[in-house]
C-alpha cells in the first residue's frame, strides 16, 4: 500500500467534513435568519395575537378599528424594569481564599 494515499484519502475526508460543516452552518444561519424552527412573536402573549388579528383592509375605516382596538397601557412598563435592572449595582466579585 502506498503511505501517500492514505494520506491522501485523509485529506480528502478532512475537506469533506469540513464542506459539510460550512454548508450545514449557512443553512442553519439562513433557516434562524428567516424565521424558521417555528419561532413567533411570544405565542402566548394575547397582544400579540390581538395585533396578528388586525385587518389587512388598506381602508381608512379598518385602520381606525385597528387603531382603536389595539391597547398602548402597557408599552413602557419592560422598559422601566429594564432601566431598574441598569440601574442596580452590580454584585461585588467573590473574593478568593488563598
Amino acid at each position: 500500500m502506498n503511505p501517500n494515499s492514505n494520506s491522501n484519502s485523509n485529506s480528502t475526508m478532512l475537506g469533506i467534513v469540513v464542506v459539510i460543516v460550512i454548508v450545514v452552518g449557512i443553512v442553519s444561519y439562513w433557516w434562524f435568519a428567516m424565521g424558521g424552527a417555528g419561532v413567533s412573536f411570544m405565542p402566548g402573549n394575547g397582544d400579540v395575537k390581538d395585533l396578528q388579528k388586525q385587518s389587512s383592509s388598506d381602508e381608512v375605516a379598518s385602520i381606525e378599528a385597528d387603531l382603536n382596538d389595539t391597547t398602548l397601557n402597557d408599552l413602557d412598563k419592560e422598559v422601566t424594569d429594564i432601566e431598574k435592572e441598569l440601574a442596580a449595582p452590580s454584585p461585588s466579585p467573590v473574593p478568593t481564599t488563598k
